[in-house]
C-alpha cells in the first residue's frame, strides 16, 4: 500500500504492478484512467445501483468486474 504519489500511472510501473483493483464500493474514476494509461490490467467492482459509482463505466469493455466478494477472489486465484 502507497498512500499518495504524485503520479499513479508512473508508480504502478516502476512498482512492477501486475494488476490494479479498483477502490468500492465507490470507484475512483482518475485513478482508473491512470492506471488503464500505464497499461496495467484492472479488475473493477460492479456496484449494485449504478455503473457510475463503481466507475464501470469508464474502463474498458474486457475487464473483469465483480459483484461479489467470492467472484473475485475466484478471480484472483
Amino acid at each position: 500500500h502507497i498512500p499518495w504519489v504524485k503520479s499513479v500511472w508512473e508508480t504502478l510501473i516502476k512498482e512492477h504492478v501486475d494488476l490494479y483493483i479498483t477502490s468500492f464500493p465507490h470507484g475512483g474514476g482518475k485513478v482508473s484512467i491512470e492506471a488503464m494509461g500505464s497499461g496495467t490490467p484492472i479488475v473493477a467492482h460492479s456496484h449494485y445501483k449504478s455503473q457510475f459509482l463503481a466507475g464501470e463505466c469508464l474502463i474498458y469493455p474486457e475487464a473483469f468486474c465483480w459483484k461479489k466478494p467470492d467472484q473475485l477472489l475466484q478471480y484472483l486465484r
